[in-house]
Order: structure tokens, then C-alpha cells, then sequence
């Protein structure tokens, strides 16, 4: 990898990253992307799993998202409230609140597919080695005590990218320069992020 061969990952899914990682020089790399959480498809297809159907005609209008600053909350009638907050570390704190019990293991079952989801589909894009154990932890927190945290940029920290020509330099070191939350047209969150961190040609597996 060079200054002229920046590498770019795609995570498709309810979760997903578009990221591209482009070197300054032979020990520095420019980390840009886009973390978007598709949470209305996410909310709409549990629901509709809630005992004696629910969930099963729940309608859009129901759903009430809004952005301020670096928090997210997301509102579905009363059966659930959501809150992402997204800090200039890049770590977001995730918590729930749950009026009708009922929603609770359903949006907990939703959240566990959605990220262990994300978990592999990045180490299928060839980020090694796997985020897993650090997703795991995130996870056991969120369904423990609806509140998770989980830094995203660790799931880079320390790993290499594989692609056909061989593996990339081990990243290091991230700083986030930039960050800015957003809403996408559907009402979405949106994490715009921008990080500096080393390159290490001796990649730490």
C-alpha cells in the first residue's frame, strides 16, 4: 500500500461502513467514512416478531426520530426509546428504555443479529483479525443493562486489511479528527468520520 493505493472497505447491511483508508506517507494513514445504522428496517422487521402480533401493523407513523448534536434518539410508539450518542473519540453509547416489556428480548435479539451481522461481514471485507470479541462485549453490556459501548474505531486498531495482492500495513494508533452526526433521507443515523493513525509493516496478528 501507497500514497497512490488507498484501500476501501464496503460493509453492506442494517449496520454499515464505507470506509477508505488512504496512506499520507510510509508511516501515516487518512481513515474517511461513513457509519450508517439503518434503524427503522431494523425496528420494523422485529416488531413484527412481538407475541399476539403486536408489532404486526405497526405503521410508520409511529416511528419519531431525531438528531442533536451527537445524540440520536429513536422513539417507536411505546413500545421502545433508543438513544446512540456518538463522541469525538468515535466511541457511541448505545441505551434503551423499554415501556412495554414485551419489546425488550425482541429489540435485544435485533440488536445482537444486526452487529454480530456486522461483526462478520467486516472480516469478511478482509479486516483481520475478526472484531468479534470486542462486538461480544458491546453486546453482553446492551442486553445486560440496555446500555452498550463500543468503539469503532477499535475495530480497526491493530488489524490489517487482506486483499488479493496480499495484506495492507497494520493500522495504529487512530485519532479522530473529525466526526459529525447525520440523517439520511429515511430518517436514519448517519456517523461521518475522519481519523489520522500509523502504519506498521509488521502487522500485529
Amino acid at each position: 500500500m501507497t500514497a497512490l493505493e488507498p484501500i476501501h472497505v464496503h460493509v453492506p447491511g442494517t449496520l454499515s461502513l464505507k470506509v477508505s483508508l488512504t496512506p499520507q506517507s510510509e508511516s501515516e494513514v487518512l481513515v474517511q467514512g461513513v457509519l450508517g445504522y439503518a434503524m427503522h428496517a431494523s425496528i420494523e422487521g422485529a416488531l413484527k416478531f412481538l407475541p399476539l402480533g403486536l408489532g404486526r401493523n405497526l405503521s410508520r407513523g409511529l416511528i419519531q426520530s431525531e438528531l442533536h448534536g451527537d445524540t440520536y434518539r429513536f422513539k417507536v410508539g411505546k413500545f421502545t426509546s433508543i438513544e446512540a450518542e456518538v463522541n469525538h473519540f468515535g466511541v457511541m453509547v448505545l441505551k434503551a428504555h423499554y415501556p412495554m416489556p414485551l419489546a425488550r428480548p425482541v429489540a435485544h435479539g435485533e440488536t445482537t443479529r444486526v452487529f454480530q451481522n456486522f461483526a462478520e461481514a467486516l472480516y469478511q471485507q478482509g479486516v483481520t483479525p475478526s472484531g468479534e470479541a470486542i462486538i461480544d462485549h458491546f453486546l453482553r453490556g446492551f442486553c445486560r443493562k440496555d446500555r452498550g459501548e463500543l468503539d469503532f474505531l477499535s475495530l480497526f486498531e491493530g488489524r490489517t486489511i487482506h486483499r488479493a495482492e496480499g495484506p495492507s500495513p497494520c493500522v495504529s494508533d487512530l485519532r479522530v479528527q473529525q466526526l459529525q452526526l447525520k440523517q439520511n433521507a429515511l430518517k436514519d443515523l448517519e456517523v461521518h468520520f475522519e481519523a489520522l493513525g500509523a502504519l506498521s509493516f509488521q502487522a500485529k496478528l
